[in-house]
């Protein structure tokens, strides 16, 4: 038991350690048949502004993208065609180099409908890209947000069950 609170304090730590620039949330909801909707929330976690960023959708699984942001909130929104000589995936790109995300702020609201392959759509891949240089400053995966609330609880509980064994 020891062992499994170390393992989830370290997760926890992890997860939040300040190497992470970014969060990104994604709530899937199914339009019809196929079709879905993939709506995204940003997290600042890190100490860099965001101002563009790209989530990536597999090559295979993902294809006919419309973007449905009711209100981008002076974003730009684009989709990055799917290219298939490479195989890589289509990109939804947000850019706003006059008012990034700062450090601890959350924006949300984006979304983007597609059709999906598969049974239900899984988390994407992600990357935090500097505007000016086009380096890319942070790579990770989309989250659902029960996940991340779960990892807390699961974090909570060990932490409550290390106290009453001490």
């Amino acid at each position: 038991m020891k062992s499994l609170s170390a393992i989830l304090i370290f997760l926890t730590a992890a997860a939040c350690s300040g190497q992470m620039i970014a969060e990104i949330q994604a709530d899937f909801s199914n339009v019809s048949g196929s079709r879905w909707e993939a709506e995204y929330a940003i997290e600042n976690t890190g100490t860099e502004q965001i101002s563009e960023l790209t989530i990536w959708f597999d090559y295979e699984d993902y294809t006919n993208f419309e973007i449905t942001t009711a209100d981008p909130q002076g974003w730009d929104e684009m989709i990055i065609a799917a290219e298939p000589l490479t195989e890589s995936g289509a990109g939804y790109d947000l850019l706003n180099a006059s008012e990034p995300i700062t450090t601890g702020e959350v924006l949300g609201g984006f979304s983007v409908e597609f059709d999906y392959a598969g049974s239900t759509p899984q988390n994407q891949s992600f990357e935090i890209i500097n505007p000016n240089t086009y380096e890319t400053l942070y790579e990770g995966q989309t989250v659902p947000e029960p996940a991340t609330i779960g990892l807390f609880a699961l974090a909570g509980i060990a932490l409550k069950k290390r106290k009453n064994t001490i």
